[in-house]
């Protein structure tokens, strides 16, 4: 099974008229149809990384194709 992770914290409707709540760095099935129909807001790599000194975020360095970056 494929794992993917929320890229931030929102909630998504679903084709049943569900509302399904994402949190960042929750970890989700890639097959889930969530996921299929939301492809931009996840994300292979994990964005949130506990420490002992707490939770990072940790930023993706470059935009995926087809993504545009936010400037500063």
């Amino acid at each position: 099974m494929k794992i993917v992770y929320a890229k931030s914290t929102t909630s998504v409707g679903s084709e049943h008229g569900l509302i399904h709540r994402l949190t960042m760095g929750e970890a989700w099935d890639g097959n889930d149809p969530v996921v299929v129909s939301h492809p931009t807001l996840f994300s292979d790599d994990p964005v949130v990384v506990k420490t002992s000194r707490g939770v990072e975020v940790v930023e993706m360095a470059t935009a995926v194709p087809g993504e545009k970056r936010k400037r500063g």
